[in-house]
């Protein structure tokens, strides 16, 4: 049995947002401590304490843990009959307001798939030299896989055969994406809970992410979220976070996944 474990979580997320600028406290507590004890018991810790000194002169440990508390589910076009409303019904409004290049943040990209949905997507619709991609994600192994840009058939079971042949290609049982695609996105570390947010943003996408966060937290990312966004930009979200009070934000909705900065 480990002992004080529960007692020493609260001292833990306080010395981690200190020293490492990680604020725990911003995630739903009882997902995160349940993933953090799983976490010691495995590395075999027996105190927060002693974690917690491992992990501050560890940088191989820290990644693991970063890789740990962040949220690593995608696919190509995930839920493709929003990105159809994406593409058909918000993008054209988009380009009809737009002065220059559309200016686009995939927010928490995970392993790629989502800016890389957005390139195929815009590729499409404007072409090379008309649009620019942020991606950003907290955890650099993460990030290294993006820059790759290889899958496995079963993150790409949305798109169509299409897209499959356009954009990719086959090296035996994995995609990779051509290098048009990657050329258009800059790849970066962000966390979202305490790092600058950059202006100007055309379409801001951030996806199955929120929902771990706390109350405050979800209403700090949306809060800086709008504020990154241009007048008449839009935010699209994941199906489980639907915002209650948009205009306390300074937007409107669309429908339930997309909100526009009034």
């Amino acid at each position: 049995m480990i002992p004080d474990l529960e007692k020493d979580y609260l001292y833990f997320t306080r010395v981690v947002k200190r020293d490492l600028g990680l604020d725990l406290a911003l995630y739903k507590e009882t997902q995160m401590k349940r993933r953090i004890l799983s976490f010691i018991v495995k590395k075999k810790y027996i105190t927060f304490g002693e974690f917690f000194k491992h992990l501050k002169k560890d940088a191989g440990l820290l990644d693991e843990f970063i890789s740990l508390i962040t949220i690593n589910v995608s696919s190509f076009f995930r839920n493709r009959n929003r990105w159809d409303a994406l593409e058909k019904l918000v993008l054209p409004r988009l380009l009809e307001d737009s002065r220059g290049k559309l200016r686009i943040w995939s927010a928490a990209c995970s392993s790629g798939e989502e800016p890389y949905s957005l390139a195929i997507m815009m590729e499409r619709s404007v072409g090379t030299g008309h649009y620019d991609i942020l991606a950003t994600d907290l955890e650099p192994a993460i990030l290294k896989r993006a820059v790759i840009g290889e899958y496995q058939s079963r993150q790409m079971e949305e798109l169509t055969e299409q897209e499959r042949r356009s954009s990719f290609i086959e090296k035996g049982d994995t995609y990779q994406i051509l290098p048009k695609y990657r050329k258009s996105i800059r790849f970066r570390r962000h966390d979202l809970l305490t790092d600058y947010y950059e202006k100007g943003f055309d379409l801001i996408v951030c996806r199955n992410v929120l929902i771990y966060f706390t109350a405050e937290g979800k209403h700090q990312a949306y809060q800086k979220f709008a504020d990154s966004l241009r007048r008449g930009g839009v935010l699209f979200i994941g199906g489980s976070e639907q915002i209650l009070n948009p205009a306390d934000y300074g937007l409107a909705t669309l429908n339930n996944f997309f909100y526009i900065k009034t």
